[in-house]
């Protein structure tokens, strides 16, 4: 029934797309609301104004840079192909951990985790192998299992991982 389709049902599709690997699927679901949904002053209706769509957007958005299931944050999961530059910063997840990530020339470049109260972190930064580490505090690498990188930091400590430049 595409007629019954609302600005939510493609912030909905994106979603489900990006915790599915899919950022092209995604992007296009996104695409489609702001082109057929948003009005060209950047507001949203359906029969009457709603905010509910709109942030379920940026929630869309958010989730092709960054997810947290299983225990584990998965930094740029689902980023389009054609999305070569991207960055976020201090986006918080469970356990009161700030995540940063840079993305160049289609490569996830550098993750940076900021601990505030300290704990252990599990995380896919999606990264090359062959990664510099710089860290303030204390930080303890307790594994490394199939790109899940897994730290014990204190509070107010701090990791950034970053792809070794060729020199």
């Amino acid at each position: 029934m595409p007629a019954a389709l609302q600005g939510y049902s493609f912030t909905g599709f994106a979603s489900m797309k990006a915790m599915l690997g899919d950022g092209n699927a995604a992007r296009d679901a996104l695409n489609t609301l702001l082109t057929k949904f948003v009005k060209p002053n950047t507001l949203y209706a359906e029969s009457g104004p709603v905010i509910e769509t709109p942030l379920s957007a940026m929630t869309s958005i958010q989730e092709l840079c960054l997810q947290f299931w299983n225990n584990v944050v998965r930094v740029f999961p689902a980023i389009p192909s054609d999305w070569n530059e991207v960055s976020f910063e201090n986006f918080r997840v469970d356990g009161a951990f700030l995540i940063s990530g840079t993305r160049q020339a289609g490569v996830n470049t550098g993750v940076t985790i900021k601990s505030e109260k300290g704990g252990r972190i599990k995380i896919k930064p999606n990264m090359p192998q062959g990664l510099e580490w710089t860290k303030t505090g204390t930080v303890t690498l307790i594994g490394n299992q199939n790109g899940i990188y897994e730290f014990e930091m204190a509070p107010g400590s701090s990791v950034l991982m970053a792809v070794k430049l060729l020199r």
